[in-house]
């Protein structure tokens, strides 16, 4: 088990508070590993020195993954409403449960951006309403360019997703990214295992609350929780559950470099996946290839549910 910090000795950005995230690498071991590698990483003035926030990712073949960050959060905010239908650039939709998606939970639901729906935006501590529809329409914007944008998924290229989160959060994603362990935060295809040409299937909501950091300072953290399903033209489906907390400071409190989405603290899952992509960083339907890892006794559908449980066993050791 490995483990990594960074840190600005910068002066001056030292008189601020100093954030670092710890990210939980997973790094599928072979037979011989099973502990999970951890990184961590800063995440930049926002925090004091020392605050380390974990994350482990767990992976299974033909199964799942899981990343599992300490501190859970209790979400508040309204009942997510609905947007209009939007479908990926490169993608059709396909109103009929048919095809790789047929006979599973996601047969019927919303298509592409269309099963992200905003909740109705309430004045909270700290930041009023139009602040709070403003932030909740930004962390939609980053989770399509994360999730279903073409240019991400297929062309792998970051730049559309980056120039939507703070800039001084960027650094450290495009490194998690690099490193092959972006899966918990962007989904990236495998050219020789394409996606077909069906929208993925969304479920799950977003809620915001207002909380300070430990400088007192007023934050409005908008969660997002969803499952995210995605068809291959090889006729199988893979899925994503993730769960972020993103952070938003108000103007004044932080740097320029500051204001913006931050992914502050996620987890996420695999299921029915190829081990040996996903330790790459790319999402694969499961190959031919026996898992040595702990057989599954739950049922799969229960994976499709965004309220399941992070915490899933690792079917790729």
């Amino acid at each position: 088990m490995g483990s990594r910090e960074q840190q600005d000795d910068d002066p001056l950005r030292q008189l601020e508070e100093w954030g670092r995230g710890a990210e939980r690498r997973v790094r599928r071991a072979h037979l011989r590993r099973r502990l999970t590698r951890i990184l961590t990483w800063p995440l930049r003035p926002v925090l004091r020195p020392g605050h380390i926030v974990a994350i482990l990712v767990v992976a299974v073949v033909g199964g799942f993954v899981w990343v599992n960050r300490p501190a859970m959060f209790s979400p508040a905010g309204g009942e997510p409403g609905y947007v209009a239908p939007s479908v990926p650039a490169g993608l059709t939709a396909s109103a009929a449960p048919s095809g790789p998606f047929a006979g599973t939970p996601a047969a019927h639901w919303a298509e592409g951006a269309a099963g992200i729906a905003l909740p109705a935006a309430t004045a909270v501590n700290g930041f009023s309403k139009a602040q709070v529809a403003d932030d909740l329409a930004a962390v939609r914007a980053a989770l399509v360019a994360a999730r279903l944008d073409h240019r991400l998924l297929v062309d792998h290229d970051m730049s559309a997703f980056l120039k939507l989160v703070a800039p001084r959060t960027r650094g450290y994603l495009t490194d998690y990214y690099e490193d092959g362990e972006g899966l918990s935060i962007v989904t990236v295809v495998g050219r020789d295992k394409p996606l077909s040409e069906l929208a993925p299937r969304v479920k799950g909501k977003l809620s915001f609350r207002s909380v300070t950091d430990n400088r007192g300072r007023r934050i409005l953290e908008v969660i997002s929780n969803f499952v995210w399903v995605y068809a291959f033209a090889d006729g199988q489906v893979a899925l994503i559950h993730d769960r972020v907390q993103w952070r938003f400071y108000r103007a004044g409190d932080v740097r320029t470099a500051d204001l913006g989405p931050r992914p502050y603290r996620w987890s996420a899952y695999w299921h029915n996946i190829d081990c040996a992509a996903m330790e790459r960083g790319v999402l694969a339907p499961p190959g031919t290839a026996p898992t040595n890892g702990v057989p599954v006794t739950e049922n799969p559908d229960n994976y499709y549910d965004p309220d399941h449980p992070m915490e899933i066993p690792d079917t790729c050791s």
